[in-house]
């Protein structure tokens, strides 16, 4: 069973979406919530967690990642970030995880209910800009 940690801003109602094999721990369940995310992601590569799920933006951040441990794995979508626009997500976010990817950021975007990209990144590139049909083509 793979053991991952939502971030504090990750929407609750995604819990549901996983499948059997990962176990999914909130962080405000651990008292994590309220710790800088290049802690965050520390802290949970210490506490024994495969992945770490953020809707927060700023985890893209080189300056404040010089090294990741575990995946970060940021979900975006448009027109909001709430459960049922995330959800489309969860099965191919599911079998990444599974399938072992490496520690780093990876980004999985949602446009109007179509997977957009799933991508590592290096660098904090786009992560600010708005979400739109033009990241189909980046």
């Amino acid at each position: 069973m793979l053991k991952i940690l939502f971030d504090h801003c990750t929407p609750r109602p995604l819990k549901r979406e996983f499948g059997p094999k990962i176990q999914v721990t909130e962080a405000q369940t651990v008292k994590l919530a309220q710790i800088r995310n290049s802690q965050l992601e520390l802290r949970a590569h210490q506490l024994g967690y495969g992945a770490l799920i953020t809707v927060d933006t700023d985890f893209g951040n080189p300056h404040h990642f010089p090294e990741y441990h575990i995946p970060v794995v940021l979900l975006r979508a448009f027109p909001a970030v709430v459960s049922a626009t995330l959800s489309i997500l969860i099965p191919e976010v599911e079998e990444a995880l599974l399938g072992r990817i490496s520690p780093g950021l990876y980004v999985w975007d949602n446009y109007e209910g179509t997977i957009l990209s799933a991508r590592s990144l290096r660098e904090n590139s786009d992560l600010r800009k708005e979400l739109n049909p033009k990241l189909a083509n980046d």
